[in-house]
This record gives structure tokens, sequence and C-alpha cells, in this order.
């Protein structure tokens, strides 16, 4: 099984949306390709914009499924994981109640990717909140 580490942060440089980091971490003594993204941008159930950092670590049981379904990790990343994100925030929670329930927001949204990934042979390990940047703007 080949494990992946997503990571959706702020820049520190000028790059592409996606991109693939050159060194590989360690996850329980198996090394995992790591990839970083753009922060999520989500809507709350209040109308609410936020950026938010997130780690997901994922195992693939077959690559060549993603492969031939997605074209890549980052695709399957923009085609499913980020709309059901965004989908899972805007039905949640407001803004305000983020930080306070962020433990039980990760478990239920891991539950919720497991769900949905099963059906591509992806198995979500982890899913963390790192950080929420609750912007000035409200919804267009």
């Amino acid at each position: 099984m080949a494990s992946y580490i997503i990571d959706w942060r702020q820049p520190n440089d000028v790059t592409t949306e996606i991109r693939q980091f050159i060194d590989e971490d360690v996850i329980g003594g198996i090394a995992a390709k790591r990839f970083k993204i753009n922060p999520l941008n989500v809507c709350t159930k209040d109308g609410r914009c936020l950026e938010i950092d997130a780690r997901m670590i994922i195992q693939l049981d077959d690559a060549s499924f993603i492969i031939a379904r997605f074209g890549s990790i980052p695709d399957l990343v923009k085609e499913r994981v980020d709309p059901l994100i965004n989908n899972f925030f805007s039905h949640k929670e407001r803004a305000t109640d983020l930080l306070p329930n962020r433990l039980k927001l990760q478990e239920e949204l891991i539950g919720v990717l497991q769900i949905e990934l099963t059906k591509y042979h992806v198995k979500v390990q982890s899913f963390t909140i790192v950080y929420f940047n609750v912007k000035d703007m409200r919804r267009p």
C-alpha cells in the first residue's frame, strides 16, 4: 500500500497550486509521498468564508485505479476531496463554533471522507485541522 500526505498550507513561496515535495516523510516506518496544496477555502453555515490549513494522510489499495479514474493524487484531491470538505463545512457549523468543536469535526469529517473515498480504494488514516483563518468577507 502506498501512503500519501496531503498538506493544505499557506505557500511560503510562489508555486503552482499543487506540487509534490521532493522529500518523503516516514509514517510508521513507511515512506510517504507528500503533496502541498493551497489552503482549503470553505464557507460555513453562517456564510463566513475561511481558509483552513489541514493535513490528511491516505493509503491507496490500488494506485492504478486512481490513475485510471482521476489521473493523479492531486486530481483526486481537487475533484473529490476538496468538494467533500467544502460541503461538510457549509452544512455543519458557524464559524465561531469551529475552534471549540474542532476535534468532533475532525472525527466526523474523517468518517465522511472514509465512506466516500472507499469507493476509490482509498483509506483515510487521519485528517487534522491545523489552523483556521476567518476572512472578513461573506459568501457572495
